[in-house]
């Protein structure tokens, strides 16, 4: 019976030891996990004298520290994830970290634009247009000071033309500003945006300007003019031309040497 009991108080404090190393362990995955998921952020605040960043400058030991970057501008936050980093170097071009909003009515925009929007809410996010980033930035952008916060807006690149009309590409549809009058989307370069009030008749208004990619041909050029699906069916037609002579020849190859081989056994049977 005494045994028994030692037996069961042993057995008992290796299964307390267990339970005690599971719960550590447990515990320092956890702690491990969080912080994972929280990665140190370096933080580059820019002035308005001093506006460009210099990637090279702050990116180059990103892969080493795997700290996460944040650019604090003039008008916008940009917050860089270490893993979404250009790897190569050549892509880290400076860019600008000064951004403006403004009504639409007041700036240079294409006039057929600003009469289609008359009396709807509608403002011009301005960056350096052209600039590049060394890696995915979302961009916070800082807007509640100008815009009017309660409304829904739909955000859209706007794309200067030669003749000095614009096309429009939707980019978010139906963003909201938060609480600190800040809109968020993800960029890899800068461009002039549409901020506009989503409604059904400025999604009408605005559906002429929208931007169609366009491939321009040579008047030279052999195909111009010619509907594709007749390159398509004729590149077809060709190509069953091709494998039909390529399966006739493979044949007449197979008989050449089968009735050579036929002439070479008819040869020995007559020697013998």
């Amino acid at each position: 019976m005494i045994t028994m009991l030692k037996t069961a108080k042993w057995m008992l404090l290796l299964l307390l030891s267990v339970v005690l190393v599971s719960v550590c362990a447990v515990v320092s995955v956890s702690a491990d996990s969080d912080s994972a998921q929280a990665p140190q952020v370096l933080t580059y605040t820019y002035t308005e004298d001093a506006p460009t960043v210099f990637p090279t400058e702050i990116f180059i030991n990103i892969y080493e520290t795997l700290c996460d970057i944040q650019i604090d501008g003039i008008g916008a936050v940009w917050y860089f994830n270490y893993e979404n980093v250009f790897l190569s170097t050549e892509r880290w071009r400076e860019f600008s970290s000064l951004v403006t909003v403004r009504p639409l009515s007041e700036t240079a925009a294409a006039k057929e634009i600003v009469d289609a929007l008359q009396g709807t809410a509608s403002y011009l996010i301005d960056m350096k247009d052209g600039d590049s980033y060394p890696g995915t930035a979302t961009v916070f952008f800082e807007v509640g000071d100008v815009v009017d916060a309660s409304l829904s807006y739909t955000i859209y690149e706007y794309l200067p033309n030669e003749d000095g009309s614009a096309s429009l590409a939707e980019v978010v549809r139906s963003i909201r500003p938060d609480d600190d009058g800040v809109i968020s989307f993800a960029l890899t370069e800068a461009h002039d945006f549409l901020m506009v009030q989503t409604t059904a008749e400025t999604e009408t208004a605005l559906s002429a300007y929208a931007y169609v990619p366009r491939i321009d041909v040579a008047e030279n050029d052999f195909f111009a003019g010619v509907d594709l699906k007749w390159i398509v069916f004729f590149s077809l037609i060709g190509m069953a031309f091709v494998v039909f002579l390529i399966v006739l020849l493979v044949r007449r190859t197979k008989k050449t040497r089968v009735k050579q081989s036929q002439q070479k056994q008819d040869t020995k049977k007559r020697k013998k």
